[in-house]
């Protein structure tokens, strides 16, 4: 039996990562770069990137990235962040695309 592997890509950020999140599914990875201001969500199968989140405008070190699978509301991405705040995006309905 022969087993395929598959290796792809993702230019995620221009500065380090600081936070990566798989979601449960398998079909999304979130990163987050050591300047904190944008949030991407990648699509695992292409390496595209349906979905960028801003945080914010200042630099902030973000501490934590989580999704939240539910079958009663779309899929969603916390983060955690340094300045003190907690983000929720919708990654469901079209809502805060790319």
């Amino acid at each position: 039996m022969s087993q395929h592997h598959f290796f792809l890509q993702i230019d995620a950020h221009r500065s380090p990562l600081a936070a990566i999140a798989l979601s449960s599914n398998g079909l999304y990875i979130a990163t987050a770069s050591e300047q904190g201001t944008i949030i991407r969500v990648h699509m695992v199968s292409a390496a595209t990137k349906p979905y960028n989140f801003r945080r914010g405008t200042y630099p902030s070190t973000i501490f934590s990235l989580s999704f939240g699978p539910s079958k009663q509301l779309p899929d969603i991405l916390v983060a955690t962040s340094s300045s003190g705040s907690v983000h929720v995006f919708s990654l469901g309905f079209g809502v805060n695309p790319r």
